[in-house]
């Protein structure tokens, strides 16, 4: 996973499967660090996430939270990661691209 800040937002890419990533401390770090307050994860790439990845996910949404941040979700609309993280039912924003994301 790659993160880039871009003023007060943070994009934070997986082009791999979503399947746990660093350190959700580690994340909150560098967009501090870049000013952002909104992170935005985005997983149109990821071909799925498994149950590891879905409990980083929500470690990063309590971590980000709890420190006055914002965490959404842009992943492709029905597919597999789409589908898992409405089954999560935790309140993440998700939208179908980046693009969309971006503009909300």
């Amino acid at each position: 996973m790659t993160v880039h800040t871009v003023g007060r937002r943070a994009l934070l890419r997986c082009k791999a499967p979503l399947s746990g990533g660093p350190d959700p401390e580690v994340v909150l770090t560098q967009i501090e660090r870049g000013g952002a307050r909104e992170v935005l994860l985005d997983a149109t790439e990821s071909p799925w996430a498994d149950s590891d990845g879905l409990r980083w996910l929500l470690a990063l949404q309590q971590t980000l939270e709890t420190h006055g941040h914002s965490l959404s979700v842009a992943a492709h609309a029905e597919g597999r990661v789409w589908r898992n993280v409405v089954l999560l039912k935790a309140g993440l924003p998700l939208y179908p691209s980046v693009r969309a994301a971006w503009r909300h």
